[in-house]
């Protein structure tokens, strides 16, 4: 299913609002955790639980935005690498494509693998297969006679005609039929 780019749009923002509504909901747990100092043996693994989704959220937020664009602005060495290599990865990107998958040897070999030629000869074995394309090629070339005009066809054959009548050098023939 192809999404239309209002719904790509969508999705996105609902995704980010979905992470950052986690990223406060473990920061609000952290900082209830340590504010009331609840008594019991869940709470070191609460504690635990809430600033791993916190660094992990953080860490997360900060590689990705690293990738695309200078994280709040600083340019930080190491950051917005797509935005500055972009080409760079696309021409690599295109290489590898170009070389994995769509070189002589790959596509060649591709080819082989898949039989196309042993596979219609077989599908074309069974008779009714092959009377149904004997049909469509006879029905499509009598379509195209029917579309051809005669007339159009006449003056194509005159123009034809003439044309290597016109070119035709007649006195080497005219030589040899007096020598014969």
């Amino acid at each position: 299913m192809l999404l239309t780019e209002s719904d790509r749009v969508a999705a996105l923002k609902s995704m980010k609002r979905r992470a950052t509504g986690l990223l406060v909901l473990v920061t609000a747990a952290f900082v209830a955790l340590t504010a009331l100092d609840p008594r019991g043996a869940w709470v070191p693994a609460a504690l635990a639980a809430a600033q791993g989704g916190m660094v992990g959220g953080l860490a997360d937020w900060f590689a990705v935005t690293a990738l695309f664009r200078y994280p709040l602005g600083l340019h930080i060495p190491h950051t917005a690498i797509i935005r500055e290599r972009k080409d760079q990865f696309g021409a690599t990107l295109g290489g590898f494509v170009q070389y994995n998958f769509l070189s002589p040897d790959v596509v060649g070999e591709r080819v082989r693998e898949a039989r196309v030629a042993d596979r219609v000869s077989t599908w074309l074995c069974d008779p009714v297969h092959a009377d149904n394309v004997a049909r469509t090629i006879l029905e499509a070339a009598v379509g195209a006679l029917d579309v051809i005009q005669d007339d159009v066809v006449q003056r194509l054959l005159h123009e034809e005609i003439e044309r290597a009548v016109a070119n035709l050098n007649v006195a080497p023939l005219a030589g040899r039929l007096l020598t014969v």
